[in-house]
């Protein structure tokens, strides 16, 4: 199937084989649901390379009729890179978005997959790190972040904030902390940590209140079972956007600390929405994040409670709000990210 996006053609291509129904999307550990990939890693990859193999024709032919010199890869297919690359004969990148070791044998994995390649895309500079450090050449490595259009994401006015949180809730004068997934490493396991966290303020602070907003199709009815006064759970929300936005702090911790932030998409827009910030010390955030300038890094869950409430006792001033929507125009801007693609398809031509 070929459709369009603007100037853009658009080819879809089936998986010729596809095993394991969505249920797979859950797995119980200790009686606890996990969210994790559809499939294991090895499966994934093997259904991915199969896809390739077989369609490698089509792939050919779609590649001569649009003189296409560069194969990108904006997900990780494994050996089917390098088989590509061989294949076809063309220069090769991959979008390698974010370290999330799985796995006794996943950094060896990592380095056969990517080493060979004619160019690696990092989103994050730790992650370029971590590459460099096993053994793949700096220069063949380019750190672009992701981000955003500013223009889309702006701070609201204070009238659409007070009429969004009244909308859902939010007492006058209280404090809206929002919890937004899963995003990236933001998993089943860091909602219940993250909603203990919510229930513990609870109980020492009424001013201060939480939405955990989830995508409709990871929400899962029994996550209701958490809410307690002042702590909400919901699927979705009528305008994500506004809520996103009529929040004073998005409380995004993770606890998966050996992983990297791209960052979530949802930080950036949260920030070129001047609004801040509050996750943990794992690699990759102070990239985006400058503690107390442009928002928060706590050490760990164990300490994220008091922070909040500190922070909220002290009040986010409207400078770190400039500070946060600043670093998105200035580093995470979509305008001068395309730029860099641009220039990064035009050297290796």
């Amino acid at each position: 199937q070929n459709t369009k996006s603007g100037p853009i053609p658009i080819y879809n291509f089936t998986r010729p084989f596809h095993w394991g129904d969505k249920s797979r999307f859950l797995k119980v550990i200790n009686g606890v649901y996990c969210y994790h990939h559809r499939h294991s890693p090895i499966q994934e990859l093997l259904e991915k390379f199969i896809t390739l193999f077989v369609n490698m024709g089509r792939i050919r032919k779609i590649i001569n009729q649009h003189q296409i010199d560069v194969v990108y890869f904006m997900d990780n297919f494994g050996f089917g890179m390098k088989y590509t690359k061989r294949r076809l004969s063309k220069k090769t990148m991959f979008a390698a978005a974010n370290y999330d070791p799985r796995g006794l044998f996943y950094d060896q994995l990592q380095v056969k997959f990517i080493s060979g390649l004619d160019k690696i895309i990092t989103y994050s500079c730790a992650y370029k790190s971590i590459l460099s450090n096993l053994g793949i050449q700096d220069d063949h490595i380019s750190v672009i972040h992701w981000g955003v259009n500013p223009e889309a994401f702006k701070p609201l006015d204070r009238i659409v904030k007070e009429e969004t949180k009244s909308l859902h809730g939010i007492k006058k004068g209280n404090t809206l902390v929002l919890w937004t997934g899963y995003i990236q490493q933001i998993q089943e396991a860091d909602f219940f940590r993250a909603v203990s966290v919510a229930k513990m303020i609870r109980k020492y602070r009424s001013d201060i209140q939480f939405i955990f907003c989830f995508k409709p199709e990871t929400f899962i009815s029994t996550y209701k079972d958490e809410e307690v006064d002042g702590v909400q759970v919901i699927s979705g929300a009528l305008n994500f956007h506004k809520l996103l936005g009529s929040a004073d702090i998005l409380f995004s911790p993770t606890y998966k600390i050996s992983s990297t932030v791209s960052p979530p998409l949802t930080w950036v827009e949260a920030m070129s929405m001047g609004v801040p910030v509050i996750t943990t010390k794992v690699k990759g955030a102070e990239e985006i994040i400058e503690h107390m300038e442009t928002g928060f890094i706590s050490n760990n869950y164990d300490t994220i409670a008091d922070d909040i409430m500190r922070i909220i006792d002290a009040g986010i001033d409207d400078e770190m709000k400039t500070k946060a929507r600043n670093k998105i125009i200035n580093d995470y801007n979509i305008q001068r990210i395309a730029a860099s693609f641009s220039s990064e398809f035009e050297s290796m031509v």
